[in-house]
């Protein structure tokens, strides 16, 4: 098959759990002897021939719309990566966000996010174009209706999207999880590493790795790291419109046992993170359900995680759970996960037979076969 996955305009200048999710499956798509091209944007490069279009990512919408319209012409698989911000929005945001949220309506904010990205250089001109005549919602239920094959990370992420259609579309919604890079275990740094280059001496530390984004709630984390004292590494760079809060992120970790490295380190120093971490805790308010997790868990790490389905739906009771809102019940998780034993619940197994991205790579290649031998039928 000779597929063409796209994906936002920045992914590769502002790396995330999306990232790695596309260039895991190509790999092991490419090992199964399939050509898969990669583009970014709307300004993308069609080759020549193609069979499918694999659309990553629907959080942006009006960027969506347009790949959408440029790729109309052939079968068209999404993956949505997508969830209501419902309790986010009301509870997350910082005061001066929510206090415009209530002020404006959705598509007025979603305009001026896109904007925002336009201006900083991490979006398209004509990403905009989609949000000038169209509601956010109405331009995702457009998406979803123009995609052969709508594929959600999660059960609970397919109810999210069955809401935003007609119960005869649901049909074309595949559920493919999440995978993990299970060959890191043999080729990424070691835990000496990690502690060597970044001078790190505690035994037992809390890890998060992840962008520096309200959603994820790095904020409260370094505030319940503080509240316990318990050390804790974050590793991440600023989300391109949440410098500010990077930068309060900053300040609520000075003289405190929480150190800040704001570097983009690769997978397989991300390993040696893993590896030397007593605990992995990634307190967002919504995730499907946030790679570094399944990552760090793999490597052995206690998982603490946001109380999310999604999350449920992967790590069942094998993770602790905190409510994203509550510094003090973040703290209570904390503690339980580091004085407890390293992989108590043995989850590293678990997340390794479950979410290789080899077992991954096959469902998908089953949407695609599914989509070719419909259209194949169809057109006969």
């Amino acid at each position: 098959m000779r597929v063409l996955f796209l994906t936002r305009a920045d992914a590769f200048r502002n790396p995330g759990g999306d990232t790695v999710q596309l260039e895991k499956l190509a790999e092991e798509l490419r090992k199964r002897g399939h050509s898969v091209v990669v583009g970014t944007g709307v300004r993308f490069r069609e080759p020549e021939r193609l069979d499918v279009v694999h659309i990553f990512n629907m959080q942006r919408p009006g960027e969506t719309a347009a790949q959408v319209k440029r790729a109309r012409a052939f079968r068209l698989a999404i993956s949505p990566i997508y969830a209501h911000t419902g309790a986010f929005e009301r509870n997350g945001r910082s005061p001066g966000r929510r206090f415009l949220a209530k002020l404006s309506p959705d598509t007025l904010i979603e305009l001026g996010k896109q904007l925002r990205r336009v201006i900083a250089g991490v979006g398209e001109l004509e990403s905009l174009t989609p949000l000038l005549t169209n509601t956010p919602r109405r331009l995702r239920r457009w998406i979803l209706q123009r995609c052969d094959a709508v594929i959600p990370n999660s059960r609970w992420e397919a109810s999210c999207l069955e809401a935003l259609v007609d119960p005869s579309e649901r049909r074309r919604f595949v559920v493919v999880p999440n995978g993990v890079d299970t060959d890191l275990l043999n080729r990424g740094q070691s835990a000496g590493a990690f502690r060597t280059r970044y001078q790190v001496r505690e035994d037992r530390f809390v890890l998060c790795v992840a962008r520096f984004d309200e959603r994820k709630n790095n904020l409260r984390l370094i505030q319940a790291a503080k509240i316990t004292n318990i050390p804790c590494i974050l590793i991440g760079r600023a989300a391109p419109l949440h410098r500010g809060y990077f930068e309060q992120c900053l300040r609520e970790a000075q003289n405190s046992r929480v150190r800040i490295i704001a570097e983009h380190l690769s997978q397989e120093e991300l390993a040696g993170a893993y590896r030397a971490s007593w605990v992995h805790a990634l307190p967002s308010w919504l995730e499907t359900p946030g790679l570094s997790s399944l990552e760090a868990g793999l490597f052995g790490a206690n998982v603490v995680a946001g109380e999310c389905p999604a999350v449920r739906e992967y790590l069942a009771d094998d993770a602790g759970y905190c409510q994203p809102g509550d510094v003090r019940d973040i703290a209570a998780v904390l503690l339980r996960a580091i004085e407890a034993d390293r992989n108590s619940r043995q989850l590293d197994s678990t997340i390794a037979n479950a979410f290789s991205w080899s077992k991954i790579a096959s469902l998908q290649q089953q949407v695609y076969e599914g989509l070719l031998s419909h259209h194949e039928s169809r057109d006969q």
